[in-house]
């Protein structure tokens, strides 16, 4: 009985057979035009909403498909850009100028991505906090959050661009050898690009390391904020406050009061909310003494009429929620 054996895919493009070598530089066409439209149609969508780039959020979205563009369209290219007469490279067509130059668009693009996505969770991250009014966020924290990914990928694109070690890394043009693989071949000498493994280590792994390292520190925090603001209102919404009135009789009256936002500041014989947006109020009044300062003294044929309100409403920082809630007691003694 015969057994058909497997094909599998070298790594080494050598040793690849022409059906091989197809595949693997035909898919990073199909999946790199998906994304490039996707991008495109996201940055029309931007541009053409009311809003367009009008806060925060749609500004670093939009930086990210512009990002995204690069870094898909070089893809899409696939083995194209690289020289002719690369051995072991189907659908060749280009030259050591081409190579380079989406070498370094690939390189900048991946980089610039990775930290945008950090800056995109720093944003979040300020949203759910509070902490910050989006016009403070704006002038003072988003301008880093754009500087920061496109001027070290800058930089670090152009390191690798002047020290020549662009070159085609099998399917598209990044930090390789000339010629394939004689970084690590010692009887082949190598025209560009000796240090390969070191570049990629320093100048691909390590920032997009970083930048993925930024992003679980940040989650973990958005989430311990999220934490947080779901344990106070929980505990807010089950607190009660109580007042006591003690009259000659030794008679305790009790007024509980359920909220959501704050506590409430005595004044005499008055309560009420103090802080901008809440307003409660706990009255307590008698029908022959007028409200005064200190304990109430009342005889045991008087009447005394109770009454708490509460109106809440409370707008949520940096976003259009709101929330509203409304109580009231009144009791006659």
């Amino acid at each position: 009985m015969e057994i058909m054996e497997m094909e599998y895919l070298d790594l080494d493009p050598f040793r690849r057979s022409p059906v091989q070598q197809k595949a693997i530089a035909t898919l990073p066409m199909v999946t790199g035009s998906i994304s490039f439209l996707s991008s495109l149609m996201m940055i029309y969508m931007i541009l053409r909403s009311e809003v367009g780039l009008g806060s925060p959020f749609r500004r670093i979205i939009f930086a990210m498909c512009i990002v995204d563009l690069c870094q898909s369209g070089t893809a899409a290219l696939s083995t194209v850009p690289s020289p002719v007469d690369t051995p072991g490279i189907w659908g060749s067509r280009g030259n050591d100028f081409t190579c380079s130059l989406t070498g370094f668009l690939f390189q900048f693009s991946s980089v610039a991505y990775s930290i945008y996505m950090l800056s995109l969770c720093i944003h979040y991250l300020c949203v759910v906090q509070g902490t910050v009014t989006q016009r403070t966020f704006t002038r003072l924290i988003e301008p880093f959050l754009h500087l920061v990914p496109i001027l070290f990928s800058l930089i670090d694109a152009s390191y690798i661009l002047a020290t020549n070690h662009y070159n085609s890394a099998d399917v598209v043009c990044w930090i390789g050898s000339k010629p394939y693989n004689c970084f690590h071949e010692p009887d082949i000498p190598c025209q560009s690009g000796e240090n390969t493994y070191l570049y990629r280590w320093i100048f691909a792994a390590g920032p997009n390391g970083l930048a993925f390292l930024g992003i679980n520190i940040v989650m973990f925090e958005l989430f311990r904020s999220l934490r947080k603001q779901k344990d106070d209102r929980q505990r807010s919404s089950t607190f009660k406050r109580t007042a006591k009135i003690r009259t000659k009789k030794n008679i305790d009256i009790d007024i509980d009061q359920q909220y959501l936002e704050g506590g409430l500041a005595l004044s005499g014989l008055e309560q009420e909310e103090k802080r901008p947006g809440n307003e409660t109020g706990l009255a307590i009044r008698r029908e022959d003494q007028p409200l005064e300062d200190g304990p109430l003294n009342l005889n045991h044929n008087h009447n005394l009429e109770l009454s708490a309100n509460s109106n809440i409403n409370y707008q949520y920082p940096n976003s259009s929620l709101r929330y509203s809630a409304s109580n009231s007691y009144k009791d006659s003694y």
